[in-house]
């Protein structure tokens, strides 16, 4: 079962932090990454519901528009939707590049009991988190 649209469009308009490139503009490496490590932490503590946790790499911008409070809410609203979080299916890992700067897009895919999403995080060039991204799989 597939969540609707209509549920990710509003979520992703609380959760979007800017207009971040999330095409890969290069291949996905199959290697993981330091940030994907970093972005497998954070859904393992989104599960674990340590909110605080999840919020501990985010850049100022970010802490800003997705403070912790907002991180538990749009957690809530996914489970509720989703169902319990059952595993992690894989990661990816690629480049993207909006207005000159850098970001590593980090994809990890997960199984929920209604649903498969992805937990999309980016990474700014202080590989700190400048987005976080709920998606259908």
């Amino acid at each position: 079962m597939k969540i609707k649209s209509r549920f990710t469009s509003p979520l992703l308009l609380l959760i979007m932090i800017g207009q971040v490139v999330c095409q890969a503009q290069q291949p996905k490496s199959g290697k993981p990454t330091p940030n994907t490590k970093k972005a497998q932490s954070l859904v393992a503590s989104l599960v674990k519901e340590n909110y605080a946790k999840v919020t501990k790499d985010f850049n100022a911008e970010t802490k800003t528009r997705l403070p912790v409070s907002k991180v538990e809410e749009t957690w809530r609203a996914i489970i509720m939707k989703a169902g319990t979080f059952k595993k992690e299916l894989g990661t990816e890992s690629s480049k993207a590049t909006e207005n000159n700067e850098v970001y590593e897009v980090v994809v990890i895919k997960c199984q929920f009991e209604h649903a498969a999403l992805n937990v999309r995080v980016v990474f700014d060039a202080s590989n700190q988190v400048a987005g976080l991204f709920f998606v259908n799989a």
